[in-house]
Order: C-alpha cells, then structure tokens, then sequence
C-alpha cells in the first residue's frame, strides 16, 4: 500500500504542477492572476466562443472572493473539477 500510496502523490504533484504552468502561461501579464482579457484569450486557444457577457459570468464564477482577478488555487478548483461552470445560459 505504501508504494501506491506513494506513486498517487507523485501523480497528483505532477498534474499540480502541470496546471501551475498552463496558469502562468495564461497570465501574461505575470501578475500571478488571471484578469477577464486573459480568460477570454485562454477559451479562445481551446476553441470556445463566448460572447463577452458569457465570458464576464463565466469569471464571475471562477472568482470565489469576487476580488476580480482569478487566482491560481481558484483556477486550479476549476482545473480539477471542484467548480463546474453552468454554460447553458438558458
């Protein structure tokens, strides 16, 4: 159990550090958060097209402290699937 145990962490420090750099290549502004521009050019590259509405309550949601910049441990919830954005918008 302890070497599974172990190889588990591993993996899990690995996709952590994974989404740290897909995080920073998004900021490109290196402020070490993501504004509403830098969300809207992230969708764009993964083939999303929102409208600017859809994109502004789409961050509105990923920003949990409402402080208007999404930070990385707000990301990486999302990222891992601990925030799961409605885009019905019906």
């Amino acid at each position: 159990m302890g070497d599974f145990s172990a190889k588990e962490e591993g993996l899990q420090r690995e996709k952590l550090e994974y989404v740290r750099v897909v995080f920073n290549k998004m900021d490109a502004d290196g402020s070490g958060y993501l504004d509403p521009s830098e969300l809207g050019v992230v969708a764009k590259e993964l083939g999303s097209e929102f409208s600017a509405d859809e994109m502004q309550a789409i961050f509105n949601m990923l920003d949990d402290d409402g402080n208007g910049q999404i930070s990385f441990e707000e990301f990486a919830k999302w990222w891992f699937g601990a925030t799961v954005i409605n885009t019905s918008f019906s």
